[in-house]
């Protein structure tokens, strides 16, 4: 949409309107009309719009109206006959999403009273980020698993250093941050998404269902992220393609077999299942 590339004068003068009325525009209606195209490209532009006038200058209670929006247009599921089109929307907000995050802990550096006021000093705002994140990744659409993976990248390689402790941050560090070798070009599942891969992150193949469940599975017992991983991982057992129902089986098949005796392990994980379901 073109109101995200307005200059900063400009914006300024009906800032709060026009970030209220692309707010509106991010989320579905849960209408035939709605067009996913169009809710994409507002997110894009309100996190343009947000940089452009800087956090700085908007009010903290925008700041969090924002980001619960992004966290609304990332449970954008809409279908149509050209098949989950909610997914566009919920690509382009991991991204919006991970910028609006980066941006706010560099800016929180000389202006620590910005990163408080919108929670960016507690773990529970980075485990809400990631969390949601790794939902994305446990999905059934090869491009989706990509861009979370690939926002994760980014957001371990350069911003979690800068930032508190959160819940089980060196292990998902290493998860992010490890090198993977391209010899095996079957592993990716696709063609390369070039935009995605020219920012500076290791290639690891989000792509191939098998590399990420099996990288997630020592965090199906995280208490902080599991459920949002199973919520990731039930969509997928339930998925497009055959190799993403046999690779999401599997791995949670292996989860449940690993539980044997474990009556305490099992009664946490229908707990879990009844809250999703």
């Amino acid at each position: 949409m073109a109101l995200g590339v307005l200059s900063g004068r400009l914006l300024r003068e009906t800032s709060v309107e026009l970030i209220q009325t692309l707010q509106a525009n991010c989320i579905s209606k849960g209408r035939d009309s709605d067009d996913a195209e169009s809710r994409k490209q507002s997110v894009k532009s309100l996190a343009k719009v947000i940089l452009t006038l800087g956090m700085d200058q908007i009010a903290p209670e925008v700041l969090k109206s924002v980001l619960d929006t992004f966290y609304a247009a990332l449970k954008d599921y809409q279908l149509d006959r050209r098949g989950d089109v909610g997914s566009w929307v919920r690509e382009e907000t991991m991204v919006s999403l991970t910028l609006f995050v980066e941006t706010l802990v560099v800016q929180g550096k000389s202006n620590p009273d910005l990163l408080r006021s919108v929670g960016g000093d507690t773990p529970a705002f980075f485990e809400r980020y990631v969390g949601s994140l790794l939902q994305q990744l446990m999905e059934k659409i090869d491009r989706v698993r990509e861009v979370a993976g690939r926002q994760l990248q980014l957001f371990f390689k350069s911003t979690a250093s800068h930032v508190c402790d959160f819940a089980e941050k060196d292990a998902l560090c290493a998860l992010f941050s490890q090198e993977y070798s391209t010899g095996d070009t079957n592993m990716d599942g696709g063609a390369f998404e070039t935009h995605l891969h020219d920012e500076g992150v290791a290639y690891l193949p989000w792509r191939s269902g098998d590399f990420v469940f099996e990288q997630l599975l020592p965090f199906f017992d995280s208490q902080t992220y599991s459920l949002q991983i199973f919520k990731g991982l039930f969509m997928s057992s339930g998925g497009l393609t055959e190799s993403i129902f046999k690779a999401s089986s599997k791995t949670l098949f292996k989860y449940l077999s690993d539980m044997k005796g474990n009556t305490a392990k099992k009664s946490d994980f229908l707990g879990k299942l009844i809250t999703i379901f």
